[in-house]
């Protein structure tokens, strides 16, 4: 091992930084179910909570207030191009450089390209919150633009720069400005179940793909009305 750091709550996120000059840089989300007292009477929320801590995204009402998280910035020094394999190598540093409670972050995602000349990450949460925040040199990050999904009670589960999935089993497709922040362009049901992970094809900007608890693997062209995938398997 090289190097250990608790985040006191469940990592479920880690991303690095891909702009250059930023890349020592990663960004770390933590997501917790909050534990009730023994004697706590049961409410509509325990079954959403029971599936959460099993790995679950179904969402009851009022499921996205007994759910919490935390944000981390981590820097990593840099190390000497073959020290790690180096026998007498020195740790790598890792330093925390920024902190910040939030509700449960279930993904996070680094821009590719940087907003008024800063990296920015998007992250998605428990309380149907795509949050965008951009990093100053020091590593510390603040919001500079939030949107809720619009639906009480549904999870926001995952993104790629920027499309979303959500635990109804949509997926919402998003524009980014430096002016106006962050908007929906276009949102469609993918699945009938949790829209676990979505992402864009890496060779062709207008296809994005999708996964979820129906067991479906689905490939979209957002230049279509989204009412048909390109390809669907369920194997």
């Amino acid at each position: 091992m090289v190097v250990s750091f608790d985040t006191q709550l469940s990592a479920d996120s880690v991303e690095f930084c891909p702009i250059d000059g930023w890349t020592r840089f990663a960004a770390v989300g933590t997501y917790q179910v909050l534990e009730k007292p023994a004697d706590a009477p049961a409410s509509a929320t325990d079954d959403a909570d029971a599936g959460a801590a099993a790995g679950a995204g179904a969402a009851g009402p009022g499921a996205t207030t007994n759910r919490t998280g935390r944000l981390l910035v981590f820097q990593v020094a840099d190390a000497d191009a073959d020290g790690l394999a180096a026998a007498d190598a020195a740790p790598l540093q890792v330093t925390k450089v920024f902190e910040q409670d939030t509700a449960a972050i279930l993904d996070i995602k680094w821009s590719h390209q940087t907003l008024s000349d800063r990296p920015v990450a998007g992250l998605v949460t428990s309380t149907g919150d795509t949050v965008l925040l951009d990093m100053a040199q020091d590593g510390r990050m603040q919001p500079i633009s939030t949107l809720h999904n619009g639906k009480d009670g549904v999870l926001n589960l995952s993104l790629d720069w920027v499309v979303v999935s959500q635990s109804d089993g949509s997926l919402a497709l998003h524009v980014v400005t430096p002016d106006s922040g962050i908007s929906v362009a276009s949102e469609w049901a993918a699945h009938s179940f949790e829209a676990w992970t979505t992402a864009f094809d890496g060779s062709n900007p207008h296809v994005v793909y999708s996964g979820g608890d129906d067991c479906l693997f689905q490939a979209w062209d957002t230049r279509t009305d989204l009412t048909a995938p390109l390809f669907r398997n369920k194997r």
